[in-house]
């Protein structure tokens, strides 16, 4: 039978600039299913948990702090990630970026993500970008990744965003890859 998973997230409000997010993911249980009798969603070889904390201003700057937690399963040992991200916004224009820490308890690592992006740039509502990150290794090979994304309003409750992404394993000869994505949100 094929795969199949489960992931479950929410966010709650407090006030007008504050914002609690938190979310589980994981995959089927112990045997391959979600069967309760058998570990069910919570006893999922991998599976992951995120709360972020989130300060949206009416101006200038947005930033935030999260705490994530998963595993791979190959191991069964988990990673401890703590983040913040910040994005300043100047009407128009932004700049954006976060850095990480990961903790798996033999290894530890860093890991950043910076960009900019324009607003209304091809019509309005529309939101150009590109982003550099340095993606976690607990080795000496640095993966690395580039997006370029334009992010298209169909209404007000829908955005079409197609993206190209380049990324590098840095594993020696044939690790890079270019690939397309296409993201649909969906607002209410």
């Amino acid at each position: 039978m094929g795969g199949g998973g489960f992931a479950i997230g929410g966010s709650v409000g407090l006030g007008d600039n504050f914002v609690i997010d938190a979310g589980y993911s994981a995959d089927q249980g112990g045997s391959g299913s979600n069967d309760p009798s058998d570990g069910g969603i919570t006893g999922a070889v991998e599976q992951s948990y995120i709360v972020q904390g989130t300060y949206i201003s009416d101006g200038l700057i947005d930033a935030a702090i999260a705490y994530m937690r998963g595993n791979d399963g190959d191991d069964n040992e988990f990673t401890d990630t703590f983040a913040g991200l910040l994005n300043l916004d100047f009407g128009n224009f932004f700049v954006a970026g976060t850095v990480a820490f990961h903790d798996n308890g033999d290894d530890d690592d860093f890991s950043w993500m910076a960009g900019a992006g324009l607003q209304d740039l091809v019509f309005e509502g529309s939101e150009f970008g590109v982003y550099y990150a340095e993606l976690p290794d607990y080795g000496d090979n640095d993966p690395q990744m580039v997006e370029a994304y334009l992010g298209i309003p169909v209404s007000q409750f829908l955005t079409i965003t197609p993206a190209i992404i380049y990324g590098d394993l840095n594993e020696g000869a044939d690790t890079d890859q270019w690939y397309g994505a296409l993201r649909a949100t969906f607002s209410f």
